[in-house]
């Protein structure tokens, strides 16, 4: 068997620390799971964590930048056939429907928050990633504004900003209440979608003759 090297040994134990984090984060709550737990539950001293992780912040970091990037694949590729503004809008129902109110991504975030409170450097590492995750969102917006070539009714930074604030809301009242719908949230990006048609079907060659 190939010996590992210190290099892949280190980024193994790291690996296998980030995905106990975050089956115990779901499990017991951010909040309520120590370090040591992790340690302990991935096989580890807490020293192992405390060589890869400079605090339990900076690991609950790491987890949900992962999260992150789950999220925004299975968004994309949710919209990735779409060839419409109706098809935009059922491949974020979609999406929306499975991931806003995710108890693993909303919880996370919640508790981030809260433990960041009292904290004004955590606090600005919480707003930084949410401002991170916001804008990758207003890109993956802004790509199918052009592939579908819609003039949307206000700004991608204002869009965006519109629909993380009310899917934050959705999310959060999901979380504890998952029979909640997300129709509102839809409905919110249909009628952008569909003010976006109606501005790009007037502005197209020979949309006034006749």
């Amino acid at each position: 068997m190939t010996r590992l090297s210190r290099a892949e040994s280190q980024a193994q134990t790291r690996e296998l620390l980030v995905q106990t984090a975050r089956r115990l984060f779901v499990s017991d709550g951010f909040l309520n799971t120590s370090l040591e737990k992790v340690a302990a539950e991935a096989g580890y001293s807490k020293g192992a964590v405390y060589s890869n992780f400079a605090s339990k912040f900076d690991l609950g970091f790491v987890v949900i930048e992962r999260i992150h990037d789950e999220q925004v694949e299975r968004l994309q590729a949710e919209l990735a056939t779409g060839t419409t503004a109706e098809d935009l809008v059922e491949g974020f129902s979609r999406w929306a429907d499975k991931s806003v109110g995710n108890e693993e991504w909303t919880m996370l975030e919640l508790e981030l928050v809260v433990g960041s409170r009292g904290n004004p450097d955590l606090r600005r590492q919480v707003a930084q990633h949410r401002h991170d995750i916001a804008g990758r969102f207003a890109g993956i917006l802004e790509d199918q504004r052009v592939k579908l070539g819609l003039d949307l009714p206000m700004s991608i930074a204002e869009a965006t900003s519109l629909m993380w604030t009310m899917g934050v809301g959705v999310g959060i009242q999901r979380a504890v209440d998952p029979n909640l719908s997300v129709t509102p949230l839809v409905d919110l990006i249909r009628t952008i979608a569909a003010s976006a048609a109606t501005a790009s079907a007037q502005a197209a060659p020979g949309a006034q003759q006749g």
